[in-house]
């Protein structure tokens, strides 16, 4: 009974898996009586990954510098510093541009959306989602695991903290409760009234 039961397991996290890699797409496949519904399942690379911390990808990257010159490059935001910064080859030099360097940062990210990075002292903040408590991150995109940054109304922008978060939200108890179990961004999703 017991080898049935661990067969049974195993066949479970199989097929959970074997899901989870292979995606269903619907088709029509046309014949002399007419067009016939099919199902295909092509393979998808699992990137699911909950030890990973966030990496950028290749983006077109506009660079404005300092002195209002500004740069095109295919690139990425390196995180693996604490001073985040971007790497190109041009002419075969290789270029190294540090969130000092710059005024702006701008792209398209990855969902389409037009994004702005602002400098600071360590990496450039992308305006994420607005509200009563508006969300900066350090990576083009609406991600909360890249989340660096917030701004109450239009106040100072300031570090993601809870101690940040707590005085954000301390008028809305309901709110609180999350930030007491370290949930701060359902904290600020309930603050600001987002369904997500």
């Amino acid at each position: 009974m017991n080898n049935k039961f661990n067969l049974y397991l195993i066949f479970m996290a199989l097929t959970v898996s074997l899901q989870a890699q292979y995606m269903p797409i619907r088709s029509t496949m046309s014949t002399p009586r007419g067009n016939i519904p099919t199902m295909n399942y092509v393979r998808m690379p699992n990137y699911y990954n909950p030890n990973a911390k966030v990496k950028s990808s290749d983006i077109d990257y506009k660079i404005t510098f300092k002195n209002d010159s500004s740069v095109r490059v295919l690139s990425m935001i390196e995180t693996k510093n604490k001073i985040h910064c971007i790497r190109y080859k041009r002419n075969g030099e290789k270029k190294v541009i540090y969130p000092s360097d710059t005024k702006n940062v701008s792209c398209t990210g990855l969902d389409g959306v037009r994004y702005s990075g602002i400098p600071t002292d360590t990496c450039w903040l992308f305006l994420s989602r607005v509200g009563k408590i508006t969300l900066y991150n350090y990576l083009p995109g609406k991600d909360y695991k890249s989340t660096a940054a917030l701004q109450a109304d239009s106040g100072p922008i300031v570090r993601f903290c809870k101690e940040n978060v707590k005085s954000m939200v301390q008028q809305d108890p309901e709110a609180m409760k999350f930030v007491e179990k370290d949930q701060l961004f359902k904290a600020i999703q309930k603050f600001n009234g987002w369904k997500k």
